[in-house]
């Protein structure tokens, strides 16, 4: 199972039908219900093969969270921030990588881990790196235009460079596709976080086993 769905720096806090701020609702909570769901299954092909593996995309982002959780205010209803929405969304798909590990029986032949894939040339920032005005000519799907015309100019410089050093949707994927099915990792993701197909270390709040139980 591959979590990879995401919507990032929505420029106003929105609803998720069910009432979720909407970057924790589709970024975090979607997973972890799907995952919930499929746990059954999950442990049956554990058990025949000895490798099942759920695997989440998370973001060197989950840094942007800065403090951890924000456990008074979670659905951001008193004050929203999109980075800061954004950053705890991925934050919470490394504590639930941590915690699913955790809780998941000795020797059921499921394991799990969470990612960094990199900056991917894909429509994830269409909320923020697209002016309004240029939404429709960029053929952007639910494009908030966060970013004016006259940002675009400023920022080119910096957008640019940046653009030229990002990952192609093929290159981005590598990370997950090791994970879900390199069988040198067989059994043994072992709840780990990764960036550029190997271990790495996350955050402080993202290492916090009490706020992963949470």
């Amino acid at each position: 199972l591959v979590n990879n769905a995401g919507v990032m720096a929505l420029p106003a806090r929105e609803e998720t039908e069910d009432g979720f701020e909407r970057q924790l609702g589709i970024n975090h909570l979607g997973h972890f219900r799907l995952t919930q769901l499929l746990l059954p299954e999950l442990l049956a092909a554990g058990k025949a093969s000895g490798d099942a593996r759920v695997v989440t995309v998370s973001s060197e982002a989950h840094q942007l969270a800065v403090g951890g959780v924000d456990w008074d205010d979670v659905m951001a209803r008193r004050s929203y921030d999109p980075w800061r929405a954004y950053g705890q969304s991925k934050l919470a798909n490394i504590l639930f990588t941590t915690e699913l590990e955790r809780r998941l029986p000795a020797g059921c032949g499921v394991s799990a881990a969470a990612l960094h894939p990199g900056v991917i040339q894909t429509e994830l920032g269409r909320s923020f790196f697209i002016p309004k005005e240029l939404c429709d000519a960029a053929g952007s799907v639910n494009c908030k235009g966060q970013l004016p015309l006259w940002g675009l100019a400023l920022s080119a410089p910096l957008l640019l460079p940046a653009l030229l050093f990002s990952r192609t949707p093929q290159q981005g994927a590598q990370t997950q596709v090791r994970l879900a099915a390199d069988p040198a990792l067989a059994g043994s993701l072992g709840g780990a976080y990764f960036s550029d197909c190997k271990k790495a270390a996350p955050s402080a709040p993202a290492q916090d086993a009490e706020a992963a139980r949470r």
